[in-house]
């Protein structure tokens, strides 16, 4: 960012932040001055920079997400960015020998439907009730859902996970409206 701190003053939470996708967006937030804090079962191993404050988190234990709005609040008193990428269901791709991934919806083992259901649209939505609670008083803030590259993939229950985040960020982004605050899926 060439020495810009453009996010300086800012309080980030990426979730989902122990690797990829929400690593990348971590570090380009830090790097643009902001405060980030990063959610993930295996982020105190991640490579990020020092700055970034490191929550282990399983987001589909409700108690610790929890605990993460409670320590941002604690320590930084407010939260200014939201973004949702802790996700589910791309895990054990390899069953017996077998890649499941791209198997047919009704191949699929079941506890992956759940898994991307549970994870990746449920944990969003509990991420942000907890966000709207420090971001609605201060009449500021955004939230972002980041889609999964499985959304695209033949694996028709990435679709229907992804399509019901949406649903979720439009309804939100409803009362945020009313706030002049953002939601971006």
């Amino acid at each position: 960012m060439g020495g810009m701190t453009p996010l300086r003053g800012q309080v980030a939470l990426v979730t989902g932040a122990s690797r990829g996708v929400g690593r990348g967006i971590a570090i380009t937030l830090a790097e643009a001055g902001a405060t980030v804090y990063v959610t993930g079962r295996s982020v105190a191993e991640a490579r990020l920079p020092s700055s970034v404050r490191r929550v282990p988190c399983n987001h589909s234990v409700d108690e610790e997400v929890a605990r993460v709005f409670q320590r941002i609040r604690d320590e930084s008193g407010r939260l200014d960015v939201l973004v949702n990428n802790a996700w589910g269901g791309y895990e054990r791709m390899v069953e017996g020998g077998r890649f499941t991934w791209p198997a047919r919806f009704w191949d699929q083992p079941l506890w992956r439907w759940e898994a991307m259901f549970g994870i990746g649209v449920r944990s969003a939505l509990v991420a942000s009730q907890h966000a709207a609670a420090l971001m609605v008083p201060a009449r500021h803030g955004l939230i972002v859902n980041i889609s999964h590259w499985a959304g695209g993939a033949a694996q028709q229950g990435a679709e229907a996970d992804r399509a019901g985040a949406r649903v979720g960020a439009r309804q939100l982004s409803a009362v945020f409206d009313s706030f002049s605050m953002g939601v971006s899926s």
